[in-house]
């Protein structure tokens, strides 16, 4: 895993906000196949978007409405799948 940090005025390594939002795409391994590859096209999408958009409050707020568009495929997906 790789996050983006920034070096605070303390001079110590801080996560960014969008870092902070990006560790919470992780972790669903526990979902059965398909549900799991759902989750992972938003965690690949996520990565993605902090790479290349720089730094800011509107990023932060698109992830975490993307974590939020996530929850709601995946319990689509499982009611789908009746699992």
């Amino acid at each position: 895993m790789i996050y983006r940090v920034v070096m605070n005025d303390a001079g110590h390594h801080q996560h960014t906000a969008a870092a902070d939002i990006l560790r919470q795409f992780h972790g669903y391994d526990h979902l059965p196949e398909p549900h799991r590859g759902v989750s992972d096209l938003f965690h690949v999408l996520a990565t993605e978007l902090v790479f290349r958009i720089p730094e800011s409050p509107a990023l932060a707020a698109g992830l975490r409405k993307l974590l939020t568009a996530r929850e709601a495929c995946v319990h689509a997906s499982l009611e789908a799948g009746g699992q």
